[in-house]
C-alpha cells in the first residue's frame, strides 16, 4: 500500500481525535508528523476553524515537542474573531427581525470577510428581506395618498399590514392618522345641559302624533353634538373611499342609505382612531338641542316657524337631499335637524311617561331604534322638533343618516 496514503489517514485520525502519535508509528522522523500536522492547522486557521486548529495544534506540541508563539497568536486572534462574527451574526438575525435590510447586508458582508465563510440561510433572509422592504414601499406610498386624501380608514389598514410587514412604526405617520381621525369628527357644538318640556308642546299645534304625548319634563348633562349631519367626507375617512353607501355623491352632502348598526361601525371606528368616547346622542339630547337647547325660542322647526327657512323637504327638495348647513342654523348654530335627511339616535322604541327624567337613556331592548328629523322626501309635518319615528336597527333605508354627540367632561 502507498505510503504517502497510510500517512495522510493517520495525520487526519490524528486531528479529529486529538490524539498524540509520534511519527515513528510509521516509522518517519518526527519533523515530517510534525510537518503534516502544521499545514493542517494553517489550513483549519484559514477557514477560520479556531476549536480545530487548536486541537491540531495541542497534538503538534506533544508531536514537535515544543510550542509555536505564531500558532499560538494566531489561534487567539481566530478566537477573538470567532466571537465577534457571533456577535455580527446576532447583529444580523436582530436586523432581519425588525426588517432593517440593508443593516443586515452590511454586517453579513463584514461576517463573510471577518469569518471566511457564507452562509445560504442568511443570504436567503437578506433576498426575502429586500422583496419585502420594496412591498413596505409601496404600502407607505399608498398610506401617504389615502392620507393625503383623508382617507383615515385605508391609511389606518395599509399602515396596520406595512408594521406586521417591516416589523417597524412610524411615530410621524400614527400621528398623522390620529389627526385624520380627528377630521373626520366634524364641527361639534356645545349644548349647555338644562331642564325642558319635551314632547308635544303647544307650539305644535294639531300637527302632533300620538306618540309625541304625553309632555314630560326631562333635565340633561352639557354635551356637545354635531354641528352638521355626518357627511360623506366624514364616513369615507373612516369606513373607505370605497364604502359609501349613499345615492347621491358629495363629500358635504349628508351620507344616508345607513342603518342604525352602521351608523355604531362608524362610531366605534371613530373611537378607534381618535380614542374619543363618542356616540350616537339620546333622542333627548337631540331633542333639547334641535330646540335650541337653553336659547330655546320656542319653534316648531329647528331654528324657524317658516318651516322652509330650515329645512329641505317635500315641497322644496326636489325629491333630493342637499350639502349639510345650506339652510338657516337654529339658536344654537345647529343645522340640518329639521329635514335634509333622518337622523338615528340611540334610543329603542318607547313610549313616553308622564314622569320627570334625568338623562333618559330609553328602555334596555327593544325591537326597533329610534328616528327623528324627517327628511327631504317628508312632510312639514313630519320634520317638526318632536316628530318621532322608528325603525329596525338593521334597516339602511333611504334618506336614513345621523350626526354624533359625546358628553361634556
Amino acid at each position: 500500500m502507498n505510503k504517502g496514503l497510510i500517512r495522510a489517514g493517520l495525520a487526519s485520525l490524528l486531528v479529529l481525535y486529538g490524539i498524540c502519535v509520534g511519527a515513528r508509528v510509521w516509522g518517519q522522523d518526527d519533523n515530517v508528523g510534525a510537518g503534516i500536522f502544521m499545514d493542517r492547522i494553517n489550513e483549519l486557521l484559514s477557514e477560520g476553524e479556531c476549536s480545530r486548529a487548536q486541537r491540531a495544534y495541542e497534538a503538534w506540541k506533544k508531536l514537535a515537542e515544543r510550542k509555536d508563539a505564531s500558532v499560538e497568536s494566531r489561534i487567539k486572534a481566530c478566537e477573538q474573531n470567532a466571537g465577534a462574527t457571533n456577535k455580527l451574526m446576532e447583529k444580523i438575525n436582530d436586523a432581519l427581525s425588525h426588517g432593517d435590510c440593508s443593516s443586515a447586508q452590511r454586517d453579513y458582508n463584514t461576517w463573510k470577510e471577518r469569518s471566511k465563510k457564507t452562509d445560504g440561510s442568511v443570504e436567503s433572509r437578506i433576498k426575502v428581506c429586500e422583496q419585502n422592504s420594496g412591498t413596505t414601499s409601496r404600502l407607505m406610498e399608498k398610506i401617504n395618498d389615502a392620507l393625503s386624501h383623508e382617507d383615515c380608514s385605508n391609511a389606518q389598514r395599509d399602515y396596520n399590514t406595512w408594521k406586521e410587514q417591516s416589523k417597524k412604526t412610524d411615530g410621524s405617520i400614527e400621528s398623522w392618522i390620529k389627526v385624520c381621525g380627528q377630521s373626520a369628527v366634524g364641527e361639534m357644538v356645545f349644548v349647555r345641559g338644562g331642564p325642558f318640556a319635551m314632547g308635544c308642546t303647544t307650539e305644535q299645534g294639531a300637527d302632533c302624533l300620538g306618540d309625541e304625548r304625553p309632555v314630560h319634563q326631562v333635565t340633561l348633562s352639557d354635551y356637545y353634538i354635531g354641528k352638521y349631519e355626518v357627511t360623506q367626507k366624514q364616513w369615507k375617512a373612516v369606513m373607505g373611499s370605497d364604502n359609501n353607501p349613499s345615492q347621491l355623491k358629495g363629500d358635504n352632502l349628508p351620507v344616508e342609505h345607513v342603518s342604525w348598526e352602521e351608523a355604531r361601525k362608524f362610531i366605534d371606528r371613530l373611537n378607534e382612531r381618535t380614542g374619543g368616547q363618542y356616540r350616537l346622542p339620546t333622542e333627548a339630547e337631540w331633542e333639547y338641542a334641535a330646540r335650541g337647547g337653553n336659547q330655546n325660542r320656542g319653534y316648531k322647526y329647528s331654528g324657524s316657524n317658516e318651516v322652509g327657512e330650515v329645512a329641505w323637504y317635500k315641497d322644496n327638495s326636489e325629491n333630493k337631499y342637499y350639502q349639510v348647513g345650506t339652510k338657516k342654523a337654529n339658536e344654537l348654530g345647529i343645522h340640518d335637524m329639521s329635514g335634509n335627511v333622518d337622523e338615528w339616535v340611540s334610543d329603542w322604541g318607547n313610549s313616553y311617561s308622564r314622569n320627570d327624567q334625568t338623562n333618559p337613556q330609553g328602555p334596555s331592548f327593544g325591537t326597533e331604534r329610534l328616528i327623528r328629523s324627517g327628511n327631504w322626501a317628508d312632510s312639514a309635518r313630519n320634520v317638526r322638533v318632536s316628530a318621532r319615528f322608528a325603525n329596525s336597527p338593521d334597516a339602511g333605508l333611504g334618506g336614513r343618516g345621523f350626526r354624533i354627540a359625546i358628553s361634556s367632561k
